[in-house]
């Protein structure tokens, strides 16, 4: 170990002295990064001295910022995932934000996503369902790949995987590989069978659009597990034009070998170049593997160490001479001779062509097949490689020498590296605001501590979003944790119902609470009509809300739902008392009362009888198509609703005169929303992503119909006989 350390320690020396008689400038200072990178891994003293070179060489934001930001995420890889540092985690975001904003051409936040996973596993959906209501991050691409890292590192379940997968709306390359990453899983065959024909039910149901080509991979994924999906099947029974064909597929017929062969023997370097040559002249394939699998076919037994020992001394890169070296063993491996031979072959190409594997981009594979070959370490290999490669150290990329330190990276632990990556961060403060991202850092910016809670805060946060898809998604991801009988997950979510975790949500922004709960008891509700026995243990909580919590008429009317669907399926879920309760909830205590149709339509049906004070002037499609509804139904006039609702608004919840301005919205304000056409409401269509405006008009509306129910008689159509109430919820 002293020796290696020795050797590679020397090798950054002598690179280093070769850059100090460089004028080093802001532009080129990306130099004594990579310096600094290829150190780290070696000595922590020697590493903080090259750390301090290379961070320093520039103290403000410059060209250099970028590259500093991906020197400290490529140290991320050696910290203990088990050992979590949220105020760590929320530091590197902060910097991370500073450099987007100030160099954010084709930023790489999946590089930053996936570091801060590496600082602080839970803080990585913190911190996505912050970016999310930022607008900053592509956010479903983030979050498939943070649960593809959760399900390989077994955070959570397959069963929890498939519904939170939902949530991504990412039917491409990410929905391939998250199910090919399910299929590694060692789960039940039915089970994987029953999760995976979810998926793409959903994903066929939701996209007419799906590149063809990501469907043939799932079905070979399928094919793989002797498995057959009839809806894969029918879809591309039905969409053959659009599937994928690859240009570079092989095809015996085209190509006429034995022509080729007849002509060459490839015994020599240069017959086999000339056969090479001719082969990419006649056919229109381009992929060299196919000439070479096919030319170790027709070598005869005895010719075979003659056409390897040709092959290594063609002109070809040295990614091409290690690989095909790999395919010999493996087309050979009844030849004892030959497997004895290409390890000896092998280090003498390490030995002799160093220079040419130290410069390859491809230095870890290179290993990574030695070592199989060879049955050697990495560490003798790269020995074998600097006992020439030290001679001309000069004429090597920077890059050549931080590939080359990496590998040496074993030698650098967890704890040493969150010193650096502290020292690194502290290096980027003198640029921060006090307010950028989510300000100074606070002790209500920690998320959970354990995996279910994490994903009960970020499953209801997203209940909470301004986009009505992703509520719907988060719906659904809800009733398949149910019906997976997720409960952990179920508890956790149930529990952020009176207090939210701040954590996952911007501090800059208005959070729709209302908005989470609604949308939470919707999902319940329709769970609870299949099968309520997972929300029998909460029964009381739907309960409260339905009797005890302040009137909100559709929360109220999907917790009694949910409480009768209980009742029900459970009798004597519910004492007499509270049942009783419950159900007058949905019961008017007052007369039924009759309203001509005449009546209904007039405008002058009823006098105003609350004074309009208009300190709010509401949208102009407000009243004709929302509030009318209600008044219709308590036979008031819509003065009188716009009245109760403004009183709510501004005296009882206290929001400012002007919240209706679309600059009190700061999200509208900094522009957030991707369209503002998508935040306008059409008559009584719901908009796609709501303003804060709307999220506040729209559940005082349903609070002023809540309060209406219990203090005033219903009225009922004279010709269609039926209940208006019942009538204006069912819009809703």
């Amino acid at each position: 170990l002293y020796k290696d350390k020795y050797i590679a320690l020397k090798f950054i020396q002598e690179a280093y002295n070769s850059t100090i008689s460089i004028k080093i400038t802001s532009q080129d200072s990306n130099i004594l990064i990579e310096l600094a990178k290829a150190v780290l891994p070696i000595s922590k003293d020697e590493a903080q001295a090259y750390f301090e070179l290379a961070l320093e060489s520039n103290l403000n934001l410059g060209d250099d910022a970028r590259a500093r930001l991906n020197l400290l995420c490529d140290i991320t890889n050696k910290l203990d995932k088990m050992d979590n540092c949220p105020k760590l985690a929320y530091e590197f975001l902060r910097i991370s934000e500073l450099v987007y904003h100030f160099d954010g051409h084709k930023f790489q936040w999946d590089i930053i996503i996936d570091a801060i996973y590496n600082i602080d596993i839970y803080s990585s959906l913190a911190i996505a369902s912050r970016l999310k209501d930022r607008n900053i991050v592509d956010f479903y691409e983030t979050l498939t790949e943070i649960l593809n890292k959760l399900l390989q590192d077994n955070y959570i379940s397959p069963q929890t995987f498939t519904s939170m997968i939902i949530l991504t709306q990412n039917y491409g390359y990410g929905f391939h590989k998250s199910i090919k990453l399910l299929s590694k899983k060692d789960i039940d065959n039915d089970l994987f069978i029953s999760l995976l024909s979810k998926l793409i039910k959903t994903m066929l149901l939701e996209n007419n659009e799906i590149d063809s080509y990501y469907i043939k991979k799932i079905q070979h994924i399928l094919e793989e597990k002797n498995i057959k999906n009839k809806d894969i099947d029918f879809y591309l029974e039905h969409n053959k034009e659009d599937s994928y064909s690859s240009s570079f597929e092989k095809d015996d017929d085209v190509i006429d070998w034995d022509n080729i062969f007849k002509q060459f023997d490839c015994l020599t370097s240069k017959n086999i170049q000339e056969a090479y040559d001719y082969f990419r002249e006649n056919t229109k394939y381009v992929d060299h593997a196919y000439f070479f699998e096919e030319m170790r076919k027709r070598i005869d037994f005895d010719n075979r160490k003659q056409n390897l020992d040709s092959f290594v001394n063609c002109d070809y890169d040295i990614k091409t001479i290690i690989y095909q070296i790999a395919e010999y063993y493996k087309n050979w491996n009844d030849s004892v001779a030959i497997k004895k031979y290409i390890p000896k072959l092998i280090e003498n190409i390490f030995l002799n062509q160093s220079k040419a594997i130290l410069n390859s981009y491809w230095l870890g594979e290179s290993l990574n097949i030695a070592v199989k070959l060879t049955k050697k370490s990495r560490t003798d290999l790269i020995l074998i490689l600097l006992e020439k490669g030290l001679e001309n150290i000069q004429s090597y990329s920077y890059e050549a020498i931080l590939r080359l330190v990496n590998e040496f990276k074993n030698l650098i632990t967890s704890e040493e590296t969150k010193e650096l990556l502290t020292f690194g961060i502290r290096q980027f403060q003198d640029d921060l605001e006090d307010d950028s991202s989510d300000g100074i850092w606070q002790d209500n910016l920690t998320p959970p501590s354990n995996i279910n809670d994490t994903l009960g805060a970020f499953i209801y946060i997203a209940l909470g979003s301004t986009k009505g898809e992703d509520r719907w998604r988060a719906m659904y991801t809800v009733r398949m944790l149910c019906e997976f009988e997720e409960k952990d997950i179920l508890n956790s979510i149930l529990k952020q119902l009176e207090n939210y975790d701040v954590s996952f949500i911007n501090k800059h922004f208005k959070f729709y609470d209302l908005h989470a709960k609604l949308y939470l008891f919707i999902s319940l509700a329709r769970v609870a009509l299949d099968n309520s026995k997972i929300l029998k243990t909460y029964s009381n909580i739907f309960k409260y809300y339905a009797v005890d919590w302040p009137p909100h008429s559709l929360i109220r009317k999907y917790c009694v739902d949910i409480a009768l669907s209980i009742e029900q399926q459970f009798p004597s879920t519910y004492i007499i008392e509270d049942l009783e309760q419950i159900k007058q909830k949905i019961i008017s205590k007052f007369p039924k009362q009759i309203i001509t149709r005449e009546e209904r339509y007039s405008k002058k049906r009823v006098k105003t009888k609350i004074k309009r004070d208009k300190r709010l002037h509401f949208g102009i499609d407000w009243e004709p198509y929302w509030f009318e509804d209600l008044a219709n139904t308590f036979n008031l006039s819509i003065s009188d609703v716009s009245q109760i609702v403004e009183n709510l608004i501004l005296d009882d919840w206290g929001y400012d005169e002007k919240f209706e301005h679309w600059d009190y919205d700061l999200r509208a304000k900094y522009k957030i929303f991707e369209d503002d056409m998508k935040t306008n409401i059409w008559k009584s269509d719901y908009p796609k992503q709501d303003r804060l405006s709307f999220y506040v008009i729209y559940h005082a509306m349903f609070c002023v119909a809540g309060k209406l129910f219990d203090n005033h008689p219903i009225f009922y159509d004279e010709e269609y006989k039926y209940n208006l109430w019942e009538d204006f919820l069912s819009r809703h």
